[in-house]
Formats: C-alpha cells, structure tokens, sequence
C-alpha cells in the first residue's frame, strides 16, 4: 500500500509542477528565438480591476503589424508603453526577450 501511494505522489509531482516548468521555459526559449521588425499601429491602456482585493491593475498593450501583414498583440511595461509611439518601427532580435526601437 506504502508504494502505491509513493508512486501516485510522484505521479502527482510530475504533472503538477515538472511539466508546467518545462511549459514556461520552452515558451521562454521560443519568444527568445522568434525574430522580426514591424511598425507600431496602435495602443491600449486598460484597467482591470482584481475581484477578490478590488485593487485596479493598468495594463499596457501595444499593437505591432509584422512586415508581411500579421498584427502582433504584445503586453508591455508601463516604461515602454510611454517610449513607443504609434508609427514607431520596431525590430526584434532572436535570443533578445524585447524589440527594440529602430
């Protein structure tokens, strides 16, 4: 009986927190990887509100049209949000974790 409950725990183990590590680190690696440039086309500032705490929460995004045509939706810290500009052409290195200004 000891053993069963040993080999469920390590059961338990491996998919409540191995597997969403290797999740968050393969996302990771692949934003890391992805390169291309594109120009800002819009901004948005929102608020959410935390139903538990009713604390409000800005949230920033900015819209990116990727040379070829795709919109890219990308959260951003309040910092860059106020740096970028609509109109702004921005270039995403591979290995970079953010696009630059260019």
């Amino acid at each position: 009986m000891v053993g069963i409950v040993r080999i469920l725990f390590y059961i338990f183990i491996f998919f409540v927190v191995l597997i969403p590590i290797a999740l968050v680190i393969f996302l990771i690696l692949k934003s890391k990887k992805s390169a291309w440039k594109g120009e800002i086309v819009g901004k948005k500032e929102l608020d959410k509100e935390d139903f538990d705490t009713n604390e409000i929460e800005h949230i920033y995004k900015v819209i990116v049209r990727i040379d070829g045509g795709r919109d890219k939706h990308m959260e951003v810290d309040r910092d860059r949000y106020e740096m970028w500009n609509i109109g702004d052409r921005l270039e995403k290195k591979s290995g970079e974790m953010w696009p630059e200004k260019v």
